[in-house]
């Protein structure tokens, strides 16, 4: 095989957006991605709709970028949703900006995002390898001179001469596309410190409910608070739902960064679940109230299927002790209070995350104090340039860690190039 001047090490987004973007400036590229498919994760991103960026206002997005905002101000600077959009509607991909600034391709098609930017790789010059798991850096005085791998396939290995390697292996989440880790352990023998990896815009697994009796159920306009150590620490307002040992729902998701924090903490973490947060204590009561005097209604059970998704009656009752059988008209003012506070505060405690394996993105990884936020090239080793999820730089849910995977990306790649060039 061929020397060249940069080996790009994963062919995610950020892998190929700095594939592109290296390429273009005349450099010599090689990707290296060890599945059998390149952007696997972009593939199944936002339920296979691709959440693709944010079209938020400039510091609106730095703002919700979590760990160290004015570190990405440099990436972001270089490659923002405009460039993104930009570049996948010139292969064919049109886009469509829905509630909250969030950007997809109009097909609905997280496939069509993927082939796009490894069109645009490709059609740039860079070679890019499938099969291909990355052994060894090779490095001689603190610089980059070598890369070593083998095919996956059929287990030849090989040394390629290089001026220049980018990191792009993803973090940790969705592990079966491919994200293994594997570049924290190329950092670390590098000498690099690692910020302990923690699954992020994850669900959260709690143990009171008989969550395999509720399964698939789905809750809109709910409101869910976080607590640590007894203390809210956020609330969220939207769609919750119930999964075979958990909880997860936009509400959850966002929520679920702290979450994870805390509990690797050692933190008691619990979900406060307000079902009726459109109404204040006293109407709820006055609507109850309005329901046993209705005559519609003849036992608890029935009263609380006029409150609740029948499928949640039983599994709720059970938590909180309400007597499904007990006779409507033997309601006291006491039994509808405490009914009404009980629908607007169920707290439930959250022993762990759903993993990696449930994990939208990884929070924790490469520490930024040994990355130079204007190029993203190490501080330890010339010619190693870090891009994606590896960095300890992560946002919410609504297109904003794609944009951070690509903004890096492009960094990166047009650093590694310049640098090369030189």
């Amino acid at each position: 095989m061929k020397d060249y001047d940069i080996a790009i090490v994963g062919g995610g987004a950020a892998g190929l957006i700095a594939a592109w973007a290296a390429a273009r400036e005349g450099a010599k590229v090689i990707v290296l991605e060890k599945m059998e498919k390149t952007a696997r994760k972009v593939r199944i991103s936002g339920k296979g709709r691709c959440n693709i960026t944010n079209a938020e206002r400039y510091d609106e997005f730095l703002s919700k970028i979590n760990t160290n905002p004015a570190f990405f101000r440099w990436a972001f600077s270089s490659f923002q949703p405009n460039d993104i959009i930009e570049l996948l509607e010139k292969y064919g991909v049109r886009t469509v900006t829905e509630r909250g600034n969030r950007v997809f391709p109009e097909s609905g098609k997280a496939w069509d995002v993927a082939t796009a930017i490894l069109d645009a790789a490709s059609e740039a010059g860079a070679d890019v390898h499938i099969f291909k798991e990355v052994t060894k850096i090779g490095v001689t005085d603190n610089k980059i001179k070598s890369i070593e791998f083998r095919d996956t396939e059929n287990g030849n290995q090989a040394v390629i001469t290089v001026k220049a390697v980018i990191l792009a292996t993803g973090g940790l989440s969705y592990p079966r596309t491919g994200s293994t880790g594997d570049g924290y352990g190329m950092l670390e023998k590098l000498n690099h410190h690692i910020i302990t990896p923690l699954p992020s815009l994850v669900p959260l697994k709690v143990k009171q409910f008989e969550f395999a009796k509720l399964q698939a159920l789905q809750l809109r306009n709910v409101e869910v608070s976080l607590e640590v150590e007894g203390t809210a620490v956020g609330t969220e307002f939207g769609e919750m739902e119930f999964l075979d040992n958990g909880i997860g729902g936009s509400t959850v998701i966002r929520l679920s960064r702290k979450a994870s924090e805390a509990l690797h903490k050692g933190q008691n973490v619990a979900l406060a679940i307000n079902l009726k947060p459109a109404l204040t204590p006293e109407q709820l009561v006055d609507r109850i109230k309005r329901d046993v005097r209705s005559g519609e209604f003849t036992t608890a059970e029935s009263l609380m299927m006029g409150l609740l998704p029948r499928k949640l009656v039983k599994p709720f009752a059970a938590f909180h002790k309400i007597g499904l059988k007990k006779e409507v008209a033997d309601y006291t003012d006491a039994d509808i209070s405490k009914l009404a506070r009980t629908l607007q505060s169920t707290r439930l405690n959250v022993g762990e995350t759903a993993g990696f394996d449930g994990a939208i993105v990884t929070m924790g990884g490469l520490s930024l104090k040994h990355i130079d936020a204007k190029t993203l090239q190490s501080k330890k080793v010339q010619g190693l340039f870090v891009a994606g999820e590896l960095l300890d730089l992560d946002g919410p849910t609504g297109g904003y860690n794609l944009q951070i995977a690509f903004s890096t990306g492009y960094l990166a790649g047009k650093s590694a190039a310049k640098q090369v060039k030189e």
